[in-house]
């Protein structure tokens, strides 16, 4: 939780705490979607430059819309590198699994970031971050993930799977849960579950889950039995994160 206080003795010098808190909260300076802006105006001008990131590419990619999959990751990571940032966890969305495409937007991630780290794996696309960003040296970030799902699949029925459990509308008991019709896209199935299962385990770059949607639903035992499986997988993940920042002198 962001706190700040006030300047001692009247003066009109900004502390950490107040830039943060001015920044991250909506007011009247700073709109609740601030941040989404900024990103939209990455995407349309990587959608108008995403052939030539893709003919840069080895191989190059032709299709249309993995092109820009793979120009959307690279100018995300070039736009990091260009921050100086150098963690950062992504969120990628898991809603009703992962599908081949986010699985290869994952792999895009490890191949640029591992091609950014050994420039002669591919010069031209090191050349065009090296060229971009304008600093004779930089640093690649190390890229970890977030598994967005929805609070809808968390809720799925137990006796009906194609329904999830959501609190009652006006005019109902306040404690009281009605059946809901799930989306086919939002539906947390067995198999997005093992798709989401296995990709945890293969990937120790997952940190973690993120949960978004409307905190209107109540939570069944099947949805929290599956939460708690793949927070175990996690907590794994991150045991082994802690024993090699160890051995490294590093903190976590």
């Amino acid at each position: 939780m962001l706190t700040s206080s006030a300047p001692q003795g009247g003066s009109k010098k900004p502390n950490l705490a107040t830039s943060l808190e001015r920044v991250l909260t909506a007011t009247p300076w700073t709109s609740f979607d601030s941040a989404y802006s900024v990103r939209g105006k990455m995407e349309e001008q990587t959608r108008q430059q995403r052939f030539t990131v893709c003919e840069q590419r080895q191989p190059p990619l032709t299709d249309p819309d993995e092109c820009l999959l793979f120009a959307l990751t690279f100018a995300t990571i070039r736009e990091l590198i260009d921050e100086g940032i150098r963690y950062v966890e992504l969120s990628i969305s898991s809603v009703g699994g992962i599908t081949p495409a986010r699985a290869r937007r994952l792999g895009y991630i490890d191949e640029i970031t591992a091609g950014l780290r050994n420039p002669h794996s591919n010069p031209a696309l090191y050349q065009r971050v090296v060229s971009s960003i304008d600093k004779k040296s930089f640093f690649v970030p190390l890229v970890r993930t977030l598994l967005m799902l929805h609070t809808s699949e968390l809720a799925v029925d137990d006796d009906h799977p194609e329904f999830y459990r959501t609190y009652a509308r006006e005019g109902q008991k306040a404690d009281e849960c009605r059946l809901a019709p799930l989306h086919e896209k939002t539906f947390f199935n067995q198999n997005s579950y093992r798709t989401i299962l296995a990709t945890i385990r293969q990937r120790d770059q997952v940190a973690g889950i993120d949960i978004a949607g409307q905190e209107t639903s109540c939570f069944s035992k099947r949805g929290m039995g599956a939460l708690k499986t793949l927070l175990k997988e996690l907590i794994s993940i991150a045991s082994r994160w802690r024993e090699t920042a160890s051995r490294l002198g590093a903190a976590v």
